[in-house]
């Protein structure tokens, strides 16, 4: 029989471990917001890309594509949106008890299946787009680990 002193022990474990994937969360969505504040720099000024334009790899192609807006909007928009919202939910416990979490995600894997979709209609690939369905895919993962853990105390 485990005593509670031993209990409070693994309690504490966990707390920490959640701390750790916080600040990598944070550290990865730090990451997307300046490859998306990036992406939407090039897509007002194309002529600042930096990405190979020749083979399979060609982000001038994809980002000046008819996929690259939605209803008038810039992805890049999107996507930079999508990060610092992710961010603010990850830094403030009060938002995670509720649905927001859940919605923002799924906002997220719905733009990552676009892009990839999209990225294959093209028949191209932007590395900084991809870059980003990665870190949305790994937040995604990490943020759901931490909402789904009972252990998780607000704002320590």
């Amino acid at each position: 029989m485990i005593n509670p002193c031993q209990k409070l022990e693994k309690l504490k474990v966990t707390y920490m471990q959640l701390n750790k994937l916080k600040y990598l969360l944070s550290i990865l969505l730090i990451i997307g917001i300046v490859d998306e504040i990036y992406e939407s720099y090039i897509y007002f000024s194309p002529k600042a890309l930096v990405c190979p334009d020749t083979g399979i790899i060609n982000c001038g192609t994809v980002l000046s594509s008819q996929y690259a807006t939605i209803i008038g909007i810039p992805l890049a928009i999107l996507g930079l949106t999508w990060v610092i919202v992710a961010l603010v939910i990850t830094l403030y416990s009060k938002l995670q008890k509720s649905f927001v979490p859940y919605l923002w995600m799924a906002f997220g894997a719905l733009g990552v299946i676009y892009s990839i979709t999209a990225q294959y209609l093209i028949g191209k690939i932007c590395i900084y787009c991809t870059l980003l369905d990665g870190i949305i895919i790994s937040s995604i993962v990490i943020l759901y680990y931490i909402l789904r853990n009972p252990n998780i105390e607000s704002d320590k």
